[in-house]
């Protein structure tokens, strides 16, 4: 179970991106959403401890190089787990979901982002997923741990 919805206060870097999200708005409307299957949630697996960063508020952008492809109202579980996922169809049964968030916007990663996506270094060309409505899983729950989006049955949540 998750506990109430918390919304967090916007850090400096964050209003600066609003810009950025205004001006690419576009990217999170047109993009085509995948359907997932009924009693299942969209999951993405953040090594940790990045997921627990999510989940208390510290860490509100993911960076990626890829667009995660759901709609701005569309939950996604936050997987943490203790190692790089490099190869296609690579898993870890050690995960932990840690939090519900939604992608509220994706737009170029920028210098001023550094803080808010927790980041120790800064590459052109990557993604910041504007991460809102953060809801904690607690106490965490064993999930697996697999590459990119993928599904979790909701029912081990409850």
């Amino acid at each position: 179970m998750y506990t109430a919805v918390e919304r967090v206060k916007k850090s400096p870097a964050q209003r600066l991106g609003d810009v950025y999200s205004a001006r690419l708005a576009f990217v999170s409307m047109s993009m085509t959403t995948t359907p997932f299957k009924e009693n299942t949630i969209k999951a993405l697996s953040i090594v940790r401890p990045s997921g627990s960063r999510i989940a208390c508020g510290d860490k509100t952008l993911e960076v990626r190089r890829w667009q995660p492809g759901l709609a701005p109202t569309e939950d996604l579980l936050i997987v943490e787990n203790g190692r790089f996922l490099h190869a296609e169809g690579d898993e870890d049964e050690d995960g932990l979901a840690v939090a519900i968030v939604r992608v509220t916007a994706v737009r170029p990663f920028v210098l001023a982002d550094m803080q808010a996506a927790c980041a120790n270094s800064f590459e052109q060309g990557w993604l910041a997923w504007e991460l809102s409505d953060v809801r904690p899983v607690t106490p965490p729950v064993p999930v697996r741990a697999a590459r990119g989006i993928y599904e979790v049955d909701a029912g081990l949540l409850s």
